[in-house]
């Protein structure tokens, strides 16, 4: 169920910024380093939070 709930974030953070890349789009979710420890809880929350600045 979150791995529907992430894609449907990032398929909607396209249709608003259809410029994003998919690597641009996850690395600005996260501080640089590495990123194998985060969570998918912690991606659809920083995805959440994307969304919202965007629309901003």
């Amino acid at each position: 169920m979150m791995n529907a709930e992430i894609l449907s974030l990032i398929k909607t953070i396209w249709e608003e910024s259809p410029d994003q890349t998919l690597l641009g789009l996850l690395g600005s979710c996260f501080a640089a380093g590495d990123i194998s420890h985060i969570s998918d809880e912690e991606l659809k929350e920083d995805l959440v939070d994307l969304l919202e600045l965007d629309r901003e």
